[in-house]
């Protein structure tokens, strides 16, 4: 059975309206080595309630998604897991011809943050099985509660 693939078009009024992006998902022993790395980042040194097995991979990784508070994440962990997603991420020119976005390079390919964020979750959701408009809403729910918890200084 082939790898699943999928094709995004930003449709955004921004600069990167009209890009063609080419999905595709990690082979399965990535997958599997991704989904127990980001659980065991996710779970070290966080109570979460029912933490699944690293070895469940993607599917585990799911289940984390919802539970997880994102107070005392070690960012320097996450970092590279959070730059693998793009690696399943391809830029389609105008003549068809593909380029593999890379964390060194997306800069000269992608102009909007926004862009990343939604490339990152498509690829996310073409991994794990639900839908990118759920990724999105967990997402914004995440950061609506990451936001709560930072405290400013004042002026």
């Amino acid at each position: 059975m082939a790898r699943k693939t999928a094709e995004i078009v930003i449709d955004s009024d921004n600069r990167d309206r009209g890009k063609r992006f080419a999905l595709t998902e990690m082979g399965a022993s990535k997958s599997e080595a991704w989904a127990a790395r980001a659980l065991c980042a996710l779970v070290g040194g966080i109570d979460i309630p029912n933490a699944p097995d690293p070895a469940t991979g993607m599917a585990g990784f799911a289940q984390v998604l919802g539970d997880v508070k994102f107070s005392g994440l070690d960012w320097e962990k996450l970092l590279p897991l959070y730059d693998e997603l793009l690696g399943c991420a391809e830029i389609v020119t105008d003549s068809g011809a593909k380029m593999r976005l890379r964390a060194e390079t997306v800069d000269s390919y992608v102009e909007e943050p926004t862009t990343l964020m939604r490339l990152r979750m498509e690829v996310l959701a073409l991994h794990v099985g639900f839908s990118a408009d759920a990724a999105r809403s967990s997402l914004s729910n995440l950061l609506q509660m990451a936001s709560s918890n930072i405290k400013t200084a004042p002026v």
